[in-house]
């Protein structure tokens, strides 16, 4: 799935956004989709990381991700590795280098 403009912000709003992606294919994308964002929302509350609301996004048939946005590299560095976001890991108006820096440890 390929992301939205600038993570969905204008340039310049948070440097340190990071989106998080998670895609699922086959005929019950849906279904796994929600299902995992379930799981997140969960981890998110029991881990006191804050983000914004998470949405399901489609850009064809038989595919769903879910699309998280974290305010803090920290936190989302901790919700990718935990989670294994699979790498779709990407900062608003980022370079490739700094795209890289999200998944690197410290």
């Amino acid at each position: 799935m390929r992301h939205p403009e600038n993570g969905g912000n204008t340039v310049g709003e948070n440097p340190f956004l990071s989106t998080l992606y998670w895609d699922f294919f086959g005929p019950s994308a849906v279904q796994t989709a929600e299902h995992f964002k379930k799981h997140l929302t969960e981890f998110l509350h029991r881990n006191a990381i804050t983000a914004r609301p998470i949405e399901l996004k489609s850009e064809q048939e038989f595919h769903m991700a879910v699309v998280c946005q974290i305010d803090d590299r920290s936190a989302a560095r901790a919700v990718a590795g935990t989670l294994r976001a699979v790498g779709r890991s990407i900062l608003a108006d980022a370079s490739a280098e700094t795209n890289a820096d999200l998944n690197q440890p410290g």
